[in-house]
């Protein structure tokens, strides 16, 4: 299990946020089925988590 599985798995984020990697750059996508409020939350988590930028798109 990588860094960003394990982030994903740590903060309950696994049920609706996805991980990839492109040309070693995080991508992160977000089920949009999930309420305004989680989504914000996976967001910041993410953005504070992971320094270098990183894709995150809500699908």
């Amino acid at each position: 299990m990588n860094n960003a599985q394990q982030f994903l798995m740590t903060y309950g984020l696994h049920n609706f946020v996805t991980h990839g990697e492109a040309n070693t750059k995080h991508a992160f996508f977000i089920r949009k089925t999930e309420g305004l409020d989680m989504v914000g939350h996976a967001t910041h988590l993410i953005k504070e988590m992971f320094s270098e930028p990183a894709d995150i798109k809500v699908i």
